[in-house]
């Protein structure tokens, strides 16, 4: 009988740890990346996109539901971004003072200050929305003050 015991106390021992290292598991496993480095790592690759000055990547991060108060749409992108692909290389981009509001699937970000001899120097807000394929796009761009 006491063999029993012996036993019976090893496998409810053993039943509790194992429970223990499931719940402290669950508690400190991430459920998939950060979704403000997502929004920052788009911006990124934008700014990477503008550096190399590849049109199909500087495309790929806008959602096909873009647009902006000056009626662009993510079609018209494309022609923008052919015109003044030469001046997107030297364009100078600095994130030092963006903030990244998240709120569910929507983010923002601002300011996004851009300097240029082209266009000098101008800041940008950036909505953004995780799409039904989990990828973060820009669905909005306006200049600010």
């Amino acid at each position: 009988m006491e063999v029993k015991k012996k036993e019976t106390r090893t496998l409810v021992t053993l039943l509790v740890m194992a429970i223990i290292a499931v719940v402290v598991g669950c508690a400190t496993t991430s459920s998939g990346p950060n979704p403000a480095k997502q929004v920052t790592a788009v911006l990124d690759a934008y700014h990477a996109a503008m550096r190399t000055q590849n049109v199909e990547k500087l495309l790929a991060v806008f959602s096909e539901d873009f647009s902006n108060s000056q009626g662009a749409t993510k079609p018209m992108l494309r022609g923008y971004f052919e015109a003044v692909l030469d001046t997107l290389k030297t364009v100078e981009i600095d994130m030092a003072q963006c903030e990244i509001s998240m709120e569910g699937d929507s983010a923002s970000a601002e300011p996004v200050i851009y300097t240029s001899s082209a266009m000098g120097k101008v800041s940008n807000s950036y909505r953004m929305k995780k799409e039904n394929d989990g990828a973060w796009r820009i669905v909005n761009s306006e200049q600010i003050l």
